[in-house]
């Protein structure tokens, strides 16, 4: 695997968790009807199959750490986060600096008022 389609396939997650587990149920049924051919019945072979697999998910994280590089992914889903709290906390005078300044424009007028009667 060529380093610029791991490196592609951090940003190509979806399309990845996709393919790996089409390429999984592909050699689940493939060992399946390997297994059905050897006088099995096809509920013991898939069941047989999928235990000499091992578990899906543990598979596929497999796949995925040889497929992209994982320390580069991870970076990339942290500087998202970092982004994403970033424009909150950017977005936090704009939504609550104006309504306090509404609330205390009223009052300093009032204050200026009294101070320019005296």
């Amino acid at each position: 695997m060529s380093w610029l389609s791991r490196f592609l396939n951090v940003f190509r997650g979806d399309r990845l968790n996709r393919d790996l587990d089409d390429e999984i149920q592909f050699h689940v049924a493939a060992r399946t009807e390997e297994l059905a051919r050897r006088a099995m019945t096809p509920e013991q072979a898939e069941e047989q199959a999928k235990r000499q697999l091992g578990h899906p998910l543990l598979l596929r994280e497999r796949s995925r750490d040889i497929k992209l590089f994982p320390w580069f992914e991870s970076m990339v889903q942290d500087v998202q986060f970092g982004l994403r709290g970033l424009a909150r906390c950017l977005s936090y005078p704009q939504r609550y600096a104006q309504p306090v300044s509404i609330r205390v424009r009223p009052i300093w007028d009032i204050h200026s008022e009294s101070a320019a009667v005296r």
